[in-house]
């Protein structure tokens, strides 16, 4: 638990890194195109600042080559009263329009102040030594004096956002270079041609580019939100994935070991009945006949009969515990668990008592399923009576059916194939199992009842869902009761091989054919070659395969009756041998283990056609009789 905890806060741990390096890089990203939006905004007023300074130097070249030009005068545009040294710096025409000299400046100045009032563009002229010492309108403030004095050491253009008025703008100065046409209003303050004699400088307001940005940067703000979601939703995607695809092989690993363990189990439970069947099929079959030849003598045939009777009483053990290490169903049947259901209805509320609540809830046009039919009933029956037991007073047992479809994910957290299942689900309101008892539930001879539980049923349950092609999942929480869900393969519709009916029973089973017993255990041998001699039959015997075939060299024989599991060769290879050597023996495998089928197609009958230790007397001669009377 603590290891599963560390790697859980391991994987917490993880993820949270990624997430908040995901944030991170989103963060980064979002941060880098701002600046870069404002980086941008700032070169495109930089080039529009340029833009104005050119123009405005572009038409004070102009007006300096042509030493400024004659307007009327009028409120806004008097006589310049720093032009008064200039002797012509009023005129008058012939027609007597008086007209008065507007000097580079004076015009530069007028037509920024215009130009600001249409498209909010600042322009300005200024200089350190001012025409008007006393004058406001061209003194520099305290940027553009700071810009006047760099071009002083040398710099050739100032730009920079500041703020005017509160609000922000790209301000550009470049100097103003004296011209020949400067002289005439600047020369007597001791300017020449070519010195630097104050800037223009260029304002661009800033608020449109910051209107434009605020928009891009809300655009890029959504698109950002919605790329991390996004990323979050992808990290989560990958991550629940992961999680189930790990989930999946837990699961899938804790099935296989499971299935091992029930394997060895199986393995060692099936040689426990073999064993036991060759001892049970020796008590019952001369128990059989010394109560037939104590006919006479009621007291000590009931003695024999009471031998016979617990015989059958641990055959019937047995039959649990091959069921249990069984891997195939060989009765199976087309079936559907609907109609099997209502048919078990009435006896299972019987079995439930009154107490208990019995509540179908059926798919319509439930899937056919290829089952043993009596498996089937046995299963359900037994997880019926377990949830009784776990029922304490009054209580309610469900019992659902449904068609499901099984994806390639689902599939391997079950072990299954993905195909089309058949799903019974049987819920009861019990007492619940903690976890470690749901992981041993399956296990043969594990109870929860204590001693009146032998441990077989819901291992026969897991084996029959196993060998059908399914299998069987169990979910219960201490004190809210348990579910088991069994899955069967939905009938495919494949053609198969009609059964074989059974031919009406014989009723003379004596006779004078030859019949050669071959078995390891040597008081079975004897049994077998008992009940046939009495009635009237020719046996051989053999302890094993190779006593067998030399005595078919020299004896002529009818009938071989083999046992399967010997030392050596084993009664497929031995009848395997026979039906190439000597085709008309017939030949009858006895087995008190339900092994797999490991042959070919020539013994697939013979596998079909065993027959199950311990036989009694009856049953052997009925089967030899009918195989000695099918050659006829």
């Amino acid at each position: 638990m603590k290891l599963f905890l560390s790697k859980l806060q391991t994987g917490y741990r993880f993820i949270i890194l990624i997430v908040l390096l995901w944030s991170v890089l989103i963060f980064l990203s979002f941060y880098f195109n701002i600046r870069s939006f404002e980086e941008h905004s700032i070169r495109l007023a930089t080039n529009q600042a340029g833009h104005y300074w050119n123009k405005d130097s572009a038409f004070r070249k102009w007006a300096s080559r042509h030493g400024g030009i004659y307007v009327r005068p009028d409120e806004r545009t008097p006589p310049n009263p720093h032009l008064a040294h200039i002797p012509h710096r009023d005129v008058e025409t012939k027609d007597g329009v008086k007209l008065t000299l507007m000097n580079p400046a004076y015009m530069m100045r007028q037509m920024a102040e215009e130009f600001e009032e249409l498209y909010g563009v600042k322009g300005r002229i200024t200089a350190q030594v001012l025409l008007d010492p006393e004058g406001i309108q061209n003194k520099p403030d305290a940027w553009e004096l700071e810009s006047l004095q760099q071009f002083d050491l040398g710099e050739e253009e100032i730009t920079q956002v500041t703020q005017i008025n509160g609000e922000p703008f790209l301000r550009m100065m470049r100097p103003m270079r004296m011209r020949a046409g400067c002289v005439l209003c600047h020369g007597h303050l001791g300017f020449k041609e070519g010195d630097i004699r104050g800037g223009v400088s260029v304002s661009v307001p800033l608020g449109p580019f910051e209107h434009a940005n605020d928009s891009s940067r809300n655009q890029t703000f959504i698109s950002h939100v919605l790329i991390w979601i996004i990323g979050l939703a992808v990290i989560a995607y990958i991550v629940i994935t992961n999680r189930r695809y790990a989930e999946s092989d837990r699961k899938a690993k804790e099935i296989i070991i499971r299935s091992q363990k029930m394997d060895a189990l199986g393995k060692l439970t099936g040689g426990i009945a073999h064993d036991y069947n060759n001892m049970l099929g020796v008590v019952m079959g001369y128990a059989e006949l010394l109560e037939l030849s104590l006919s006479g003598q009621p007291k000590l045939a009931k003695y024999a009969h009471e031998i016979h009777h617990a015989g059958e009483r641990g055959a019937k053990l047995t039959k649990k515990l091959l069921a249990f290490s069984s891997k195939k169903a060989s009765e199976a049947d087309l079936l559907n668990i609907n109609f099997l259901l209502q048919n078990q209805k009435l006896m299972l509320e019987k079995t439930l008592t009154p107490r208990i609540t019995l509540e179908f809830d059926l798919q319509e046009n439930l899937w056919p399923v290829w089952l043993d039919e009596s498996d089937m009933e046995d299963a359900i029956l037994n997880m019926s009576i377990n949830a009784m037991h776990a029922i304490e007073g009054m209580g309610q047992l469900i019992i659902q059916t449904r068609n499901q479809k099984i994806n390639q994910l689902t599939a391997k957290s079950l072990a299954l194939k993905p195909g089309d299942y058949v799903r019974l689900a049987i819920t009861d309101t019990g007492c619940g199992m903690d976890k470690e008892t749901c992981e041993r539930i399956f296990e043969p001879f594990y109870s929860t009842k204590g001693d009146i539980g032998t441990g077989l049923g819901l291992s026969q349950v897991y084996a029959f869902a196993q060998r059908s092609g399914g299998t069987i999942r169990v979910y219960s929480e201490s004190g809210h009761g348990t579910q088991f869900t069994l899955y069967f393969p939905r009938y495919d519709k494949r053609i198969r091989d009609e059964q074989l009916t059974e031919d009406n029973a014989i009723t003379v089973f004596s006779g004078n054919e030859s019949i050669l017993v071959v078995d390891d255990e040597s008081a079975l041998r004897e049994f077998s070659k008992e009940v046939l001699v009495g009635s009237g039959y020719r046996v051989l015997c053999a302890e094993n395969s190779d006593q067998a075939l030399e005595l078919l060299r020299n004896e002529k024989v009818d009938l071989l009756l083999t046992d399967v599991i010997m030392p050596g060769m084993d009664g497929y290879q031995l009848a395997t041998k026979v039906k190439a050597l000597y085709p008309k023996i017939k030949i009858q495998l006895i087995s008190g283990f339900s092994e797999g089928y490991r042959g070919d197609s020539v013994n697939e009958e013979l596998y079909q056609q065993k027959l199950q230790k311990p036989v009694s007397s009856s049953v052997l001669l009925q089967k030899v009789r009918m195989l000695l009377d099918e050659r006829e």
